[in-house]
């Protein structure tokens, strides 16, 4: 009898190839072109109650089949610090328009507006959570979606005759994601130079439109992204090699350096008049304020002088009172901005102005309104601190994104298209932290050096 030789054996009883799992692939394609139809989607709005846009629709109908097989994922403990302050936050709102006899529909509207973004970040965080890819795909959908929206729906999109307006309120942060985007390619290919060029072209297109927070994000993004400090110079280091203190405190240092410059480019671009007059006019009323930047944002001051008023349980939802948009008139009299105040009764029927993230949502619904818009704006910092510090390969977008979405949180209204983004913002915020937490080595504390030796002589003797 003839037995095969061992190399015949090695072969025919090899382990099998495993099969391709083509169902698999699949369903991830078809996941990927969901979620890009929902980035394309979330400028596309219609009326219900309020504005809803249809990504949420979507996004409520799926939620159910995402809660079978990822709910898991909610269970983080920072997901569950977020819902729950949520949950404390619509329970705030529910009562805050009990107490203050708020209109049937300015309740529905009050907590419609916070559950629907429950929804959009338990979306996310079952969605794109650990997924590098996911995440390009809906900024990449998002930002044709607020292009494209601009060309097919100009009403919606409030494009006007002016070309600086134009900029500012339609094509500015769609252009803006895609440069971000595009910049963020060329870095990981070297080119930086290009994507430097592209960064400052499209900072030097907000300047001269007189978009100053647009122009503020953009050039404290670059600030932060590009090595400015180099690491070395030779053999001197001129940056520590750990992520420690004092990487952190540098990267506080460019980005309050940064901001200032912002401010001094506002200000000597106005007056050169290099902007329109008006625009120019506004900027030197705005400046008595005592910054360019922040010196448009009345609406700041008076809300927090209405939470102020009612800080535990609030005005309720879509609060109004009129004398709040008188003290505003009045600051702004006092600034010398000119302003309205029988139109602006028309337009806001008498809306509490706030402005602002924390401030409306304190002004709405009381203490846990402001708290939960605290907690995430403590989250967002720490993640612009992990990403100048690490530099991950969205580095560039991610800081874009979290800078802004600190200053919305100070000074932007919460709502319209901007939602279902700043869920997406927080889900990304909380899985950067989940992989990279902020770390400060501490100090090591003092010891005798005989408290540290003394066991080791111990253990010799007992030897």
């Amino acid at each position: 009898m003839l037995y095969p030789s061992r190399s015949e054996m090695r072969i025919k009883f090899s382990p099998p190839t495993p099969p391709v799992r083509s169902g698999r692939r699949l369903l991830d394609v078809s996941m990927d072109l969901f979620l890009f139809a929902l980035g394309i989607l979330s400028s596309v709005v219609f009326h219900f109650v309020g504005d809803l846009f249809v990504s949420e629709v979507f996004m409520i109908v799926s939620l159910p089949f995402l809660l079978i097989f990822n709910a898991r994922r909610l269970s983080r403990p920072r997901f569950l610090r977020i819902f729950v302050l949520l949950g404390l936050w619509l329970c705030a709102q529910i009562i805050s328009d009990a107490y203050n006899h708020t209109v049937l529909v300015d309740r529905m509207r009050g907590t419609a507006l916070i559950g629907f973004f429950t929804i959009e970040i338990a979306f996310f965080a079952m969605f794109i959570v650990g997924n590098e890819r996911r995440k390009v795909i809906f900024l990449t959908a998002y930002a044709i979606g607020s292009v494209a929206l601009t060309q097919l729906q100009p009403n919606v999109a409030e494009v006007a005759g002016d070309a600086a307006d134009n900029w500012k309120w339609s094509y500015a942060f769609g252009v803006t994601m895609l440069a971000l985007l595009v910049s963020g390619f060329l870095v990981r290919h070297r080119r930086h130079v290009l994507a430097l060029l592209l960064l400052l072209g499209v900072s030097a297109v907000d300047l001269l439109t007189n978009f100053r927070s647009a122009f503020l994000m953009l050039l404290v993004t670059t600030a932060l992204a590009f090595p400015i400090i180099p690491e070395r110079i030779g053999s001197l280091r001129l940056l520590p090699r750990n992520n420690g203190l004092l990487r952190v405190a540098i990267v506080a240092m460019l980005g309050l350096a940064s901001g200032a410059v912002a401010n001094q480019l506002v200000h000597l671009v106005s007056q050169a008049g290099l902007i329109r007059e008006k625009a120019q006019q506004k900027n030197e009323a705005e400046a008595q304020a005592g910054n360019l930047l922040l010196g448009g944002r009345p609406e700041f001051f008076v809300g927090l002088r209405a939470a102020m008023d009612s800080p535990i349980i609030g005005h309720g939802s879509w609060a109004k009172d009129m004398k709040y948009l008188e003290m505003q008139h009045d600051m702004m009299t006092e600034y010398g901005i000119q302003h309205d105040l029988s139109d602006s009764e028309a337009d806001t029927q008498g809306l509490i102005p706030s402005h602002s993230h924390i401030v409306g949502a304190w002004v709405f619904s009381g203490f846990c309104g402001a708290l939960f818009w605290a907690y995430i704006f403590v989250l967002a910092a720490r993640a612009i601190v992990v990403v100048a510090v690490q530099r991950p390969p969205l580095t560039l977008m991610y800081l874009w994104l979290f800078i802004g979405f600190t200053w919305n949180i100070f000074f932007s209204p919460f709502g319209s298209t901007s939602r279902a983004l700043e869920a997406f913002i927080i889900v990304v915020i909380a899985d950067l932290l989940q992989k990279s937490p902020v770390r400060i080595p501490k100090s090591v504390p003092w010891r005798r050096r005989g408290a540290i030796v003394a066991p080791r002589v111990v253990s010799s003797h007992a030897r």
